[in-house]
This record gives C-alpha cells, sequence and structure tokens, in this order.
C-alpha cells in the first residue's frame, strides 16, 4: 500500500476456538483497536439486519468473520490490530 494517506484495504478477520474452528454461534461485541500507522474507517460483521455505526470501533460478532476497513497515513510501518471481547482469549 501507498503511505499517502489514500490507500485502504480491507482486512478480513476470523474468530476461531481452540480447534480452529470458525465461532459464529454467540454475539458477543468485540472492540477493535488499530494502532501503528493507519486508521480504522470502518467495520461489518455481515449482519443485514443489524443496524449498527460502521464507523464505529465495536460491532456485535454474527459470523465469527469481521471486515475492518484499514487507511493508512503518510508514514511507512506497522499496522496493528487488536481485537477484544469478553472471553475472548488472543493467541
Amino acid at each position: 500500500m501507498t503511505t499517502d494517506n489514500d490507500d485502504a484495504c480491507i482486512v478480513d478477520l476470523k474468530i476461531k476456538d481452540a480447534k480452529g474452528n470458525l465461532c459464529h454461534l454467540t454475539k458477543n461485541k468485540v472492540t477493535f483497536k488499530v494502532t501503528g500507522n493507519a486508521k480504522l474507517l470502518g467495520l461489518d460483521n455481515g449482519d443485514m439486519v443489524d443496524h449498527y455505526n460502521y464507523k464505529e470501533d465495536n460491532v456485535k460478532k454474527m459470523t465469527g468473520r469481521f471486515d475492518l476497513m484499514v487507511q493508512v497515513n503518510s508514514k511507512a510501518g506497522y499496522i496493528n490490530i487488536k481485537a477484544v471481547s469478553d472471553g475472548l482469549v488472543m493467541k
């Protein structure tokens, strides 16, 4: 991606259990934090009946997958994405 404040990408994230299975049976609220040389523009959980603000940093989990729209800034470097939810253990 070009560091010109114009490039953005969609990051596809999945929440899996200890056995590697996609967790899609619960609707936990998940909060995302993007740090480094980018910012979070919006996110989607794939639920067409959940009318939430796409520009918020949190959303209820629907299918175990999330799409995050991330925009880079004018500096080259790393982008870090952290997901936090009750009962979610990061590896």
